[in-house]
C-alpha cells in the first residue's frame, strides 16, 4: 500500500512541478490549465494534504496558483468571479479546525 501512495505522490509532484515549468511567464498556457479547473483541484490537493502541514506538495500547489495569477489579469478575474479564493479558504480553515485530517504524504 505504501508503495501505491509513494508513486503517487511523486507522480503527482511531477505533475506539479510540469505544470509550473509550463505555466511560468506563457499566458496562453496558464489561461488553458486555469480553465481546465485547475484552481478547484489545486485547493483539493491542499485541502488532501493537510493545508499548511502539507508541506512541498501544497507549496507546489500554491506556486502554481501563482503562476496562473500573476500578470493575467483573465485568471484573476476568472478566479474572483468564480468564488475561488472563498472556497479554498473554508477548505483551509475546516482543515485546521479539524486537526485529525491526514493528507496522503504524511501518511507514508
Amino acid at each position: 500500500m505504501h508503495d501505491c501512495i509513494n508513486l503517487f505522490i511523486v507522480i503527482l509532484r511531477q505533475a506539479l512541478l510540469l505544470l509550473i515549468q509550463l505555466t511560468k511567464g506563457n499566458a496562453n498556457i496558464q489561461k488553458i490549465v486555469a480553465f481546465e479547473n485547475a484552481f478547484d483541484r489545486l485547493f483539493d490537493v491542499i485541502t488532501e494534504e493537510g493545508c499548511s502541514g502539507g508541506g512541498i506538495v501544497v507549496e507546489d500547489c500554491l506556486l502554481l496558483m501563482l503562476n496562473l495569477l500573476r500578470n493575467n489579469t483573465s485568471n484573476q478575474n476568472f478566479f474572483k468571479e468564480g468564488n475561488k479564493f472563498h472556497f479554498g479558504l473554508k477548505n483551509m480553515v475546516l482543515n485546521i479546525l479539524v486537526p485529525n485530517k491526514w493528507g496522503i504524504s504524511q501518511l507514508v
